[in-house]
């Protein structure tokens, strides 16, 4: 199968060098198929073969204005959005048990949702004799409902789910720049704060009500000195301080993050650039609520509810980077070289518990992790050989890990990290037409927790491709398909505990997708 995405975009505007003013508006329609097995076994002889096939759709109406005064230097613009979402599914799932014919059902799965989300974002630029002021506001506000309805066609019973949850977001900024000889320093002041109120109904169990918030606040001063024309140095001291708590219980961090970096250009086009800094990444609410999403065709180690942690700490990190950049002449393109190292505190991944008589997946502070790796880079504009209006570019990256996982007292991989991941693609420009192609091929992944779990995801190739028309001088058609030879995504997944085991082995079919955009101006 092969659905069709239709989005239409147009944009209209006006003004002066005063005040000038622009009209988005987006619509999307989009509907996609999924299809799914899974093989399932454990140590008590439970054989199962499940199958979902199903179509979800999917429509959005974007409105997004801007506005925009100008004065000498000065500027103030206003960008409000207005989304909504609306969407639904339906799918048929099939259980064929093959220990215990009987227990074999099908069933019928119906699913909704809406979502509305609301922002203004405002940005506003001083300048006041050698310095320059940077204002920054957002404060958006958004909610969304989602229902489930299952009915076992076997048994005749029915369960139904339904899920609310409300979010207020508020980010403002200050920043100051100005120059001092060589220095060019800024200052920056920064707030940021996040709300969530949840709630879940759902059949058989008892409604669960979660908030949760956080408050950060952000200081920081930069200094980029230029000795010469070859060299920058840029040095920087930032400190953080946060509280994020959930259904009350709250916790408090503060910590200062120095930083160093330097550019250097020791000949003409070869570029080297190096840094070091410390860094710390506060937990997302939604990994720290403990609002649940509950497993529905099994409940073991392989098929979890998932839940977030309330006591989960921020990741506090040491990050060193060197990259080695070579330019091309006449702006032909560039290649790179770029070698990394990461030390983490507090090193965050999810693990999956039995609390009482549910299987539980949740993120937790394992112990101390490093990632190193390498990364190669390319862009190549093939005017210069003969192939005019093209662009070709490739990356790899190869990445290493390790955790000391303390809870274990052993060292091993971290989860979910590929062998490698290599991309590619070519854009060619003609003169009323684009078109171009791109590739994604990830490497196997394989997890293995001694004496818990092992899992592998398979190797996969994704490819893409689009085609840009330029009709008039108001519309643009663009047609671009994604995954277009239907890349399956295969997983082979085993855990273990004292006693019992159990293997579970899915695929989804690989979904291609054709996006047809009209783009234009009214």
């Amino acid at each position: 199968e092969m659905p069709l995405e239709i989005l239409i975009r147009m944009m209209k505007g006006g003004g002066d060098k005063a005040f000038s003013w622009s009209m988005q508006v987006t619509i999307n329609h989009n509907e996609l198929p999924s299809d799914r097995r899974i093989g399932r076994a454990d140590s008590t002889s439970i054989r199962q073969d499940d199958h979902a096939q199903g179509n979800n759709k999917a429509d959005s109406f974007v409105v997004s204005p801007r506005l925009s005064w100008k004065s000498d230097r000065d500027s103030l613009t206003l960008m409000p959005v207005f989304q909504r979402f609306y969407g639904k599914g339906e799918s048929d799932f099939v259980r064929d048990d093959l220990a215990t014919p009987a227990s074999s059902y099908v069933r019928k799965d119906e699913s909704d949702f809406r979502r509305a989300y609301n922002r203004l974002r405002a940005t506003a630029e001083v300048f006041r004799q050698d310095l320059k002021y940077t204002g920054r506001l957002m404060v958006s506000d958004g909610g969304q409902v989602s229902r489930a309805r299952r009915l076992n066609q076997t048994t005749l019973t029915q369960s139904e789910d339904e899920t609310r949850r409300n979010i207020f977001d508020t980010d403002i900024a200050l920043r100051v720049d100005w120059s001092a000889g060589q220095h060019a320093l800024a200052a920056n002041l920064e707030h940021s704060g996040h709300k969530s109120d949840e709630s879940l109904v759902s059949t058989g169990y008892a409604t669960e009500t979660h908030e949760s918030w956080d408050r950060q606040w952000s200081v920081w001063l930069q200094d980029e000195w230029s000795p010469d024309k070859t060299v920058t140095l840029t040095g920087g001291l930032r400190g953080e301080f946060m509280r994020y708590a959930v259904d009350g219980a709250g916790q408090d961090h503060q910590r200062w993050l120095p930083s160093v970096a330097v550019r250097w250009e020791p000949v003409p086009q070869w570029v080297l650039r190096s840094s070091l800094g410390a860094g710390i990444k506060p937990p997302r609410l939604d990994e720290l609520t403990n609002q649940p999403i509950r497993s529905v065709n099994a409940n073991t180690p392989l098929e979890p509810d998932q839940r977030g942690n309330p006591a989960l700490r921020p990741e506090r990190s040491v990050n060193f980077e060197v990259v080695v950049e070579r330019y091309l002449p006449n702006d032909a393109g560039v290649f790179g070289v770029n070698a990394y190292l990461r030390r983490t505190e507090d090193f965050t991944e999810r693990r999956v518990q039995l609390e009482g008589v549910r299987w539980v997946d949740r993120p937790y502070n394992e112990g101390t992790a490093h990632h190193w790796g390498i990364e190669l880079d390319g862009k190549l504009r093939t005017d210069t050989l003969g192939w005019r209006g093209a662009t070709l570019r490739a990356h790899l990256t190869l990445p290493h890990s390790r955790v000391q996982d303390e809870r274990q007292g052993l060292r091993r991989t971290a989860r979910e990290t590929p062998r490698y991941v290599l991309s590619a693609g070519f854009d060619q420009t003609l003169a009323a037409m684009s078109f171009g192609a791109s590739m994604q091929h990830s490497g196997r992944v394989r997890t293995r927790t001694p004496g818990e779990q092992e899992f592998e995801t398979r190797a996969r190739t994704v490819v893409n491709a689009y085609v840009l028309q330029k009709l008039d001088a108001t519309w643009n058609l663009r047609l671009s398909g994604d995954n277009l030879f239907g890349a399956k995504a295969r997983r082979q997944q085993d855990a273990f505990a004292p006693g019992s085991s159990w293997s579970l082995a899915s695929t989804d079919k690989g979904v291609r997708n054709v996006l047809l955009s009209l783009e234009g101006k009214w």
